[in-house]
Formats: C-alpha cells, structure tokens, sequence
C-alpha cells in the first residue's frame, strides 16, 4: 500500500515527482502559511513521526478558519 511510504517514497509513485514539503501535527498555522506562501503551494502534507503521510492541508483548509473566524466577530 503506497500510504504506508515514506513521503519521499510516496511521491516517487506519483507521474510528477518534487521533494516534498510536510509539517507534523503539532506545527502551528504560522508554519503552514509560511510553507504555503513560500513555496507557492496549494497544500503541504501533514507526516507522521515516520515521516508517512497521515493527511494534507490544503488552502482552502486555511481559508475556512479564517472564515469561521470572521464569523465569529
């Protein structure tokens, strides 16, 4: 099961292969927009101790916190 890979591995599978950008789940949401804005992403891949892929957050997953944000004022 490729899920079960390394990031670097996983990605490898995949037609187009570029070195990975991953956070773990205690990275803040700073981090994850300066991955974002940095490297001019649409999504970063969330990667166990491991280093596997356990999820992806995506720009739309940062545009709904801030929605609901705003919401809440």
């Amino acid at each position: 099961m490729h899920l079960l890979l390394p990031v670097t591995q996983f990605l490898k599978t995949q037609h187009s292969w570029k070195a990975p950008v991953t956070v773990t789940l205690s990275s803040t949401l700073e981090t994850v927009l300066l991955k974002l804005c940095w490297f001019r992403l649409h999504r970063v891949w969330i990667v166990d101790e491991e280093n596997r892929p356990i999820g992806v957050i995506t720009l739309t997953d940062v545009l709904k916190v801030f929605n609901s944000a705003c919401e809440e004022l």
